[in-house]
């Protein structure tokens, strides 16, 4: 589900006004008649649209995908919202790693922003009372007409949005939201050969939201990876490049790897491309342990000697 709010660029307790706001100043510039992208346009208005309603705004802020059709309520005293639980929003944080930080284990300390209870209210917001729009039941409960008969079905009350209270003396620090921004740090420790894409879950890093759990806090892991360093499974990949004559005779080379240099051996009469394999100097991930494969390039001379010229020569003549 589109996050609306970020499409807005708007905090989750924005007032009317300034949703209202928001959406002028993005449609002066998204408007197709004034060359925006209209698919962009598209998004912007469905987000003004849901997030301008009452209604459909508690509906979305409560996991509801704004396409709550009325006659599916059930019948008389049946609460469709009465097992939803509000749950703070969860944090998604990229964490990019060097190849060789995940060969060998790092611990990293990431900062972070979220929203947590607010030390002055306790996290309540304010002093409140019961909802004067639904009397405290959270919804409100409608007589509708169907081909079946007349039913009873309830919607959820806009003004407390579900939770039968309403702020009356909002907290002066957090303005009755209940939340305030916090920076945050937290320390964790990257195990050897952790694979892209995995994510860490801290419970509870999230945001804070009232009356519910607060979200979740994921640490996902990013490679770095470049043209002559990379990895593939659990082996590392490493280009390396050398003079046409060492493709012909073989030669020694030194080879810097993530535990020092070692010298390997460039078997003569060697090909582009060739690739020679050091067993156990790849990634470790918990009991199996890559290889590094080294590929072979070619790198040819911007110039040569005449004396140079004249031994090549030689050579193509006894060819």
């Amino acid at each position: 589900m589109e996050d609306y709010y970020k499409i807005l660029g708007l905090e989750r307790d924005a007032t009317s006004d300034q949703i209202k706001k928001a959406y002028r100043n993005l449609a002066k510039t998204h408007h197709p008649d004034v060359g925006g992208n209209e698919e962009e346009f598209k998004k912007i208005s469905t987000a003004y649209e849901v997030l301008s309603d009452e209604q459909k705004r508690a509906n979305y802020d409560n996991g509801g995908n704004n396409s709550f059709d009325p006659f599916t309520g059930g019948g008389f005293g049946f609460n469709p919202f009465a097992n939803q639980q509000v749950r703070g929003r969860d944090i998604k944080i990229d964490l990019t790693l060097t190849l060789e930080e995940i060969y060998r284990g790092v611990n990293k300390k990431i900062k972070f922003n979220h929203s947590v209870g607010c030390g002055t209210c306790s996290g309540t917001g304010g002093k409140d009372a019961m909802c004067d729009g639904c009397n405290g039941q959270g919804v409100i409960t409608q007589t509708v007409n169907t081909p079946m008969g007349r039913m009873m079905n309830q919607r959820m009350c806009g003004k407390c949005r579900g939770s039968g209270r309403i702020i009356i003396d909002p907290c002066k620090t957090c303005n009755g939201v209940g939340a305030v921004i916090k920076t945050d740090s937290i320390t964790i420790d990257i195990p050897q050969g952790v694979h892209g894409g995995h994510a860490f879950l801290i419970k509870g890093g999230g945001d804070y939201v009232k009356n519910g759990p607060s979200g979740d806090l994921y640490l996902v892991i990013n490679e770095l990876n470049t043209p002559t360093l990379y990895r593939q499974g659990n082996d590392i990949i490493k280009k390396i490049n050398l003079p046409y004559v060492d493709f012909i005779l073989g030669n020694e080379y030194i080879l810097e790897t993530f535990d020092g240099k070692i010298k390997i051996n460039i078997p003569e009469l060697s090909n582009m491309g060739d690739n020679l394999r050091i067993k156990g100097k790849g990634f470790k991930n918990k009991d199996l342990v890559g290889d590094m494969i080294i590929l072979l390039d070619l790198t040819l001379p911007k110039q040569i000697t005449e004396q140079e010229k004249e031994l090549l020569q030689q050579i193509k003549n006894l060819k």
